[in-house]
């Protein structure tokens, strides 16, 4: 699969020393692809993490934690070394617990104010930034469409567009509407055997593709009620 990267890491220099870490990471490289990545875990020095680079062939995967074992240095001279990615896994689960820290401060000693002293203090995003963050817009915008069966009809069709065989049955976006109508309101859903007759000049593939649509969308409105 060329959209699967692998990973393989050895925690044994902490245990074993750096001569059994190399070892492990040159034993992964012989059963890796060369796009695959090895990653040892925890050299102490530059030179340790300048040995694995120079002994150990291909991509390799630089681990850095803030106040580790690890040291720190600039991305430029984790290149410079031989590393290929830099990881950074504990830097924002460091830096929100920090900021949650002090918000939890300032409401605390804010005097009975409560939020009030977080305004304007540059510790909170906007409120527009964290319906974008966590996708409070998306669910309006989605909300508002389907409040409306012809909107949410359209949006039924555009999910099925990216799946579904060209041309589709006209009676497709009809039936969308349909089931979002009250039942006595709704138009009649055709059967299979008439979309079947509406789609006879079809390729016989996308007729067979479109009924089975048909009779899919047919069994949930006779679900319904219909």
């Amino acid at each position: 699969n060329g959209d699967l990267v692998l990973i393989a890491r050895t925690d044994s220099a902490a245990v074993l020393g750096m001569d059994e870490a190399v070892k492990r990471c040159l034993a992964f490289r012989e059963l890796l692809d060369d796009t695959d990545l090895t990653f040892l875990e925890a050299p102490t020095s530059v030179d340790e993490m300048t040995r694995y680079c120079r002994e150990v062939p291909g991509p390799k995967l630089a681990n850095c934690l803030e106040n580790g074992k690890t040291p720190m240095m600039p991305e430029a001279q984790l290149a410079a070394i031989g590393y290929t990615i830099a990881a950074y896994p504990l830097s924002l689960l460091a830096a929100s617990i920090k900021s949650m820290e002090e918000v939890l401060a300032r409401l605390r000693d804010s005097a009975g104010d409560g939020a009030l002293g977080l305004e304007g203090s540059g510790l909170l995003a906007s409120f527009a930034d964290v319906c974008d963050a966590v996708g409070f817009n998306e669910y309006y915008e989605r909300e508002a469409a389907l409040s409306n069966p012809v909107q949410a009809a359209d949006s039924q069709a555009a999910t099925f567009a990216q799946f579904a065989p060209s041309p589709k049955p006209a009676h497709w976006g009809r039936l969308a509407v349909d089931l979002l109508q009250p039942r006595e309101e709704a138009a009649p859903i055709p059967t299979p055997a008439e979309v079947s007759a509406t789609t006879a000049d079809l390729d016989p593939e996308l007729k067979e593709a479109n009924l089975k649509e048909a009779i899919k969308w047919y069994r949930l409105a006779a679900a319904q009620g219909d």
